[in-house]
């Protein structure tokens, strides 16, 4: 299963007009959302991988940390938090 396609890292949409018309994203709601009915549609025999530019939001904010933003001295959390909430919501179901 990929991750939104032409993903930046961080909270921006990019590409936003091609997203919308190529595959119907228009917010990290939608990503997510889609993100999560492709995960879902496998069969339940199969084992899911997500792959993605970026990981998820939430994976730390300093300029060591996998998702941390290392070219800015400030760091920042640079993970997708399309594939956060996607994530999230597939534990839960």
């Amino acid at each position: 299963v990929g991750g939104r396609p032409f993903s930046h890292g961080g909270d921006q949409l990019h590409r936003k007009k091609l997203l919308v018309q190529r595959y119907g994203v228009r917010d990290m709601d939608a990503s997510a959302g889609s993100i999560c009915r492709a995960a879902l549609g496998t069969p339940e025999d199969h084992v899911v991988i997500i792959l993605a530019h970026n990981g998820p939001t939430g994976l730390g904010s300093q300029a060591d940390d996998i998702c941390g933003r290392d070219w800015a001295a400030e760091g920042g959390d640079h993970g997708d938090p399309d594939l956060e909430q996607a994530l999230r919501q597939l534990k839960e179901t």
